[in-house]
């Protein structure tokens, strides 16, 4: 019984015309943005015919728009949105110019903003103040993957979800997955996912085994010591550009070890 998750990034947003940090920022999709999002609907009920069972949100503008248009091409069901969707928040940076300074090691955070300069941030720790680290976005990433992944897992049922979210957040949301395989390449970069690209993993179990594991022992979603091992496999097929004529597609087997209650 396979559970299929397609993660959709928006398309392009005003703020994505404007280059400035647009986290939580809600522009909405540019006129090539809602096109984009309208093809990706076409390609969804025409070119790849596909019905979704659940399709999930960030509550931001241009994701719910493109959700909808998702949605409204494949008659899909209602869009369910969630703040955990968003993209990194940028702090005081948002709307900021985005500068791609990358800053020599002597310059401090602190000195450039006070220039009105808001550079490359460095690391998974740094953030700009009142913002989020890619650390603090990566907790937000495994809340939602184990709430949707391990509910629809439970289930027991066919499923086939459509995420809509941001490229940030994509990228820690399959970061997030391939973590649940411990064999898997950890150093992978799930970022860079253009507008309207998708990625859609398909997640089949394989087994079911009652055991009893600590959560020392790398199982996922540990809910106390009576609990059910899923064995699954994931195949994650990568697509650059919706919009753009496709290529051939890449795939990653992901082999996951989830514990429910």
């Amino acid at each position: 019984m396979p559970l299929t998750i397609t993660f959709i990034r928006h398309g392009e947003s005003l703020d994505n015309i404007g280059m400035v940090y647009a986290g939580w920022k809600d522009a909405r999709l540019s006129p090539l943005g809602e096109r984009q999002a309208a093809a990706l609907g076409v390609y969804f009920s025409t070119t790849s015919p596909t019905s979704f069972s659940h399709i999930y949100s960030s509550d931001l503008q241009r994701a719910h728009q493109t959700a909808s248009a998702v949605q409204q091409a494949t008659k899909g069901p209602p869009v369910i949105t969630n703040t955990d969707l968003r993209e990194r928040h940028w702090g005081i940076a948002e709307g900021k110019p985005y500068a791609g300074k990358v800053r020599k090691e002597s310059e401090k955070l602190e000195d450039l903003i006070a220039k009105g300069v808001y550079p490359i941030l460095m690391g998974r720790d740094e953030k700009f103040p009142e913002g989020e680290s890619f650390e603090d976005l990566h907790v937000r990433a495994v809340k939602a993957i184990r709430e949707y992944l391990v509910k629809h897992l439970a289930d027991e049922v066919d499923a086939n979800i459509a995420i809509a979210s941001h490229g940030l957040c994509i990228g820690e949301l399959v970061s997030a997955l391939v973590k649940m395989d411990p064999e898997a390449d950890q150093s992978r970069n799930f970022t860079g996912l253009r507008n309207t690209g998708a990625y859609g993993p398909t997640v089949y179990l394989r087994g079911i085994l009652r055991t009893t594991l600590s959560l020392a022992q790398g199982s996922c979603l540990h809910q106390g010591a009576n609990a059910v091992m899923w064995n699954a496999l994931a195949v994650l097929l990568i697509i650059d550009d919706i919009s753009l004529p496709m290529g051939s597609p890449r795939t990653l087997k992901i082999s996951l070890h989830c514990t429910l209650k």
